[in-house]
């Protein structure tokens, strides 16, 4: 595993955030896309995306505070894309 990736199983549960739509094919993401990593109604990862690799079925996502690069198996999770914030001006 590549020094800046980190295992999946890492990090507390959270409860989903907004709802969003869910994602079912990767194809669909792009790089700064918000997402949350979910499996079973439990959010593990919410983060932006950085690389998609579709034809692979994994993704990275920077989580959490400090950005930390996470690989993903999408195929072992459920994958919700969320609205950014909107910004005041």
């Amino acid at each position: 595993m590549h020094s800046s990736a980190r295992s999946l199983s890492a990090g507390p549960p959270r409860t989903p955030g907004p709802t969003g739509v869910q994602v079912h094919d990767l194809t669909d993401l792009r790089a700064g896309d918000v997402v949350e990593i979910r499996r079973w109604d439990t959010v593990h990862f919410h983060g932006a995306v950085d690389v998609v690799c579709p034809r692979l079925g994994v993704l990275w996502v920077l989580d959490g505070p400090l950005c930390e690069r996470t690989l993903v198996h999408a195929g072992e999770y459920s994958l919700w894309r969320i609205a950014r914030p909107v910004r005041a001006r």
